[in-house]
């Protein structure tokens, strides 16, 4: 399976993405010259990251009968640099359930979520990201342009 996102600006330092309908927004806050509309990008991140392993372990619950209602899912990451590349390390997770589990019941939920997720074990390996550019009619094959 492979997906794409193409992400358009929309204003001054607003940037949209189309997915599946959806629209996602994000922007930088005044302080920092945007005009402050919408998530940073990092913030998007880490939503999905939380929202990934969140809707997994739910569904672990959901096939086992565990009350999962109300569950909560905690992102946090710090921000770093090193050979002048900005990054984000020292990524967290905390599940909350809102009913008290017994012990392994609880490490059952967070393995599966921990090897289910995607976004987590993307984060994990570390992976490169290719990046190339074009600009005017060149028939840029991400938007047409």
């Amino acid at each position: 399976m492979k997906i794409e996102v193409t992400a358009k600006n929309v204003g001054p330092t607003v940037f949209s993405a189309d997915i599946r309908g959806y629209e996602v927004k994000a922007d930088v806050p005044p302080e920092m010259g945007g005009t402050g509309t919408a998530p940073l990008p990092p913030e998007i991140f880490l939503a999905a990251l939380a929202e990934c392993f969140g809707m997994v372990a739910a569904l672990h619950c959901k096939e086992r009968g565990i009350p999962y209602e109300g569950m909560t899912v905690t992102a946090s990451a710090e921000k770093a640099e090193e050979d002048g590349e900005q990054h984000w390390t020292n990524f967290k997770l905390h599940l909350h359930l809102p009913e008290a589990l017994p012990d392994e019941r609880m490490q059952a939920i967070l393995r599966h979520a921990t090897q289910a997720c995607s976004v987590r074990g993307t984060i994990k390996r570390a992976v490169d990201v290719e990046v190339t550019a074009a600009s005017g009619k060149s028939g840029c094959s991400c938007c047409g342009g």
